[in-house]
């Protein structure tokens, strides 16, 4: 079974201060599984990279461009969400749920794919798409869950 893949997870995996068990069992489990991403997923991924290497998180162009397609080696289809209802629903949703619209933008594939969503965004002090899933009846992809798909 697929999952939605946010950014925050899959850049969690880029960082070693970054990685929980629950990043390392979503990562172990993708091979499997596979996972879907709205196309921004790339330039949110992209840009959180340009981040960590302009704060020296990551040393080098080189560097950065290693991660990335380590990241295009693994099953994340990318889906295109044209415009038209998808930014309609994005945009209301992120209205609704104090989001940005991309970050709803996961959500609304979510929904539209029936998938649960696999996110980091929302851990700790942080509110965001979790709670965002939850009041919208959207599973989060956990731990058991990833567990399960691979018994």
């Amino acid at each position: 079974m697929k999952f939605v893949l946010d950014a925050s997870l899959a850049l969690s995996w880029c960082f070693e201060d970054e990685r929980t068990p629950f990043t390392e069992a979503a990562l172990r489990a993708l091979p499997r599984l596979g996972a879907a991403a709205p196309f921004l997923w790339c330039y949110e991924v992209s840009n959180g990279l340009r981040t960590a290497q302009k704060s020296g998180r990551i040393p080098s162009e080189e560097s950065a461009t290693a991660i990335l397609e380590d990241l295009d080696a693994l099953p994340i289809e990318l889906i295109y969400q044209p415009p038209g209802a998808t930014l309609v629903d994005a945009r209301r949703l992120a209205l609704q749920q104090n989001l940005s619209v991309y970050d709803a933008s996961y959500l609304v594939l979510a929904q539209s794919l029936s998938l649960p969503i696999g996110t980091l965004d929302g851990t700790g002090r942080r509110m965001g798409l979790k709670q965002a899933a939850a009041a919208i009846g959207v599973d989060l992809v956990d731990e058991a869950m990833l567990q399960a798909w691979l018994a």
